[in-house]
């Protein structure tokens, strides 16, 4: 009885690891876009023609967009760590409830995820 539900934390433990590596890959490719909006090449002063600023004006809006869709990317994955997180919260309170009470485990505890 114990035993197969520390298996299945386990399991979600290494679900979370998952999330948060995805999680550390998000925060690279934010940094890369930032680095980008950060360049030399962006910049839009006096020196450049109206046709320049407009096509750096034009790249800068494409580097906010992916910006955007990565922090949108890194919210999702906030929102899945924080189900897998509740899900062990709800199997540990229950497994304490049954093992106060010792009565077998019934069908796993499974949240509805966030994203459906």
């Amino acid at each position: 009885m114990v035993e197969r539900e520390a298996e299945i934390l386990t399991a979600h433990q290494l679900d979370l690891l998952g999330q948060i590596e995805h999680q550390l890959r998000c925060v690279h490719h934010t940094m890369r876009h930032i680095e980008k909006l950060r360049s030399a090449k962006h910049r839009v002063g006096p020196e450049l023609s109206l046709d320049q600023k407009r096509d750096t004006l034009k790249h800068l809006s494409s580097d906010v967009t992916g910006l955007e869709r990565q922090l949108d990317i890194q919210r999702q994955s906030c929102q899945e760590m924080e189900y897998i997180i509740q899900n062990m919260q709800a199997r540990l309170k229950e497994m304490r409830q049954r093992l106060r009470l010792k009565i077998p485990p019934v069908d796993p505890i499974v949240p509805e995820s966030p994203s459906g």
